[in-house]
């Protein structure tokens, strides 16, 4: 069977129960100091969790397995040692394993392309390829199971995003927030845009001037029931032009 850091996944998934409240915090406690955090909260946000979801794990008395599974995955430590504490707080780099297999992780990147003006009709899932990015450094950008690279089309977002860049886009941050970017969904068509809410309404906005507001009014029933918040563009970067 595949193992993961040394545990095998089937432990993991039936779960982590610990017989009471004193050893429960001590799991919860290699938890923080492989994360190198010091309170339920930091170790909420590392995990891309609501502090909530700690409490009501203390509550049950069950370590989820996917904390373990992600933090041995974004830390580079031993699944044993985080669940169990036997063998080795870092997981030691195997002969055989190339070492990036141990620092980066891969993230698919879509056929589906994020219109920077009138909008994609282009809603393809097909995963093209996979970049790699640095675990540590993704591990605080969200679970990777909602993450998804897409590549930008059109002029609309310049001089913030350029055609052909790509964007690292979170599936689960649908909720809008003022002044950040996301990708839209809207009349079946897909876009990246800057949105901003007012009362009432959402405006979905392009850094280029040269392009008109896109008014969402919250009454207009028939217009919002064919928008969707796909996620909220979290990085990105330009595509070398020369």
């Amino acid at each position: 069977m595949k193992t993961i850091r040394g545990i095998q996944i089937a432990s993991l998934v039936a779960g982590l129960t610990v017989e009471d409240a004193n050893a429960f915090e001590v799991v919860l406690g290699r938890l923080k100091e492989a994360t190198n955090t010091n309170s339920d909260a930091e170790l909420a946000l590392a995990l891309g969790l609501q502090p909530s979801a700690i409490s009501a794990a203390r509550g049950r008395g069950v370590v989820p397995p996917a904390w373990i599974i992600n933090i041995a995955n974004g830390y580079k430590a031993s699944a044993d040692w985080l669940a169990f504490g036997g063998g080795f707080k870092k997981e030691p780099q195997g002969r055989n394993q190339p070492f990036w297999e141990m620092d980066y992780i891969k993230v698919p990147r879509v056929a589906t392309e994020l219109a920077a003006g009138s909008g994609s009709f282009l809603d393809s899932t097909e995963i093209t390829e996979e970049l790699a990015f640095r675990r540590d450094w993704l591990a605080h950008k969200g679970q990777m199971k909602d993450l998804v690279v897409m590549t930008i089309y059109g002029d609309s977002m310049e001089p913030t995003l350029y055609e052909k860049d790509l964007a690292l886009i979170n599936l689960s941050q649908i909720k809008p927030h003022t002044g950040q970017v996301y990708a839209v969904s809207h009349d079946e068509a897909l876009y990246i845009k800057r949105l901003v809410c007012e009362p009432g309404r959402i405006i979905m906005r392009s850094d280029n001037s040269r392009y008109a507001d896109i008014v969402l009014d919250y009454d207009n029933q028939a217009i919002m029931d064919k928008v969707k918040i796909i996620g909220r563009a979290i990085w990105w970067c330009h595509d070398n032009k020369s």
